[in-house]
């Protein structure tokens, strides 16, 4: 995690959550060893985190942000209670580095035509793994690597919806 951490809950001596000061909500079910990044949709300062078992937990910052789960907070599940993003958002992949596939996470703020993208560093075009109208909320997809080579590529994500557009690229390394 590269943010600061704001607040730890553990349900018991394996299963904890951490949330921080970029939004970032993180998961251990090892006692705190290993930590999994959740998709919480929003960028915003998370201030406290809560759950009341295993499945059912709450997260809150600013901006009167309040996130609920009721499955532990897996990789797509933790979400704002109207279940609409905050905001078009596209999230690092995870992992990264990778081999051969990595996870990479977005969020739709309303109906839009959503093009996400692989580029190499030279600005090829090297997949394209969407093309397509999607409903308000959050998405992840996966992407496999096996047919190149070691690299830096670029993902974009390019959502529409004639009146607003947004545009985001992230970097990612594939290592063989």
């Amino acid at each position: 995690m590269s943010s600061s951490v704001l607040s730890v809950f553990f349900a018991d001596s394996s299963n904890g959550w951490v949330c921080c000061s970029d939004g970032t909500i993180a998961r251990s079910t090892d006692g705190g060893k290993n930590w999994i990044n959740q998709l919480s949709n929003i960028s915003s300062k998370l201030a406290s985190i809560f759950f009341t078992s295993q499945s059912t937990g709450w997260a809150v910052g600013d901006h009167g942000i309040i996130l609920h789960t009721t499955n532990g907070g897996g990789a797509t599940s933790v979400r704002a209670e109207n279940s609409s993003p905050v905001r078009w958002f596209l999230g690092q992949n995870f992992p990264n580095p990778f081999n051969p596939t990595t996870r990479i996470q977005y969020s739709v703020a309303i109906r839009s035509v959503v093009d996400v993208k692989v580029y190499n560093v030279l600005g090829q075009l090297v997949k394209r793994l969407l093309e397509g109208s999607k409903e308000a909320g959050s998405y992840s997809i996966d992407f496999n690597g096996t047919d190149l080579p070691s690299g830096t590529y670029i993902y974009t994500l390019t959502a529409s919806n004639g009146k607003s557009s947004f545009t985001k690229s992230r970097e990612m390394v594939l290592l063989k």
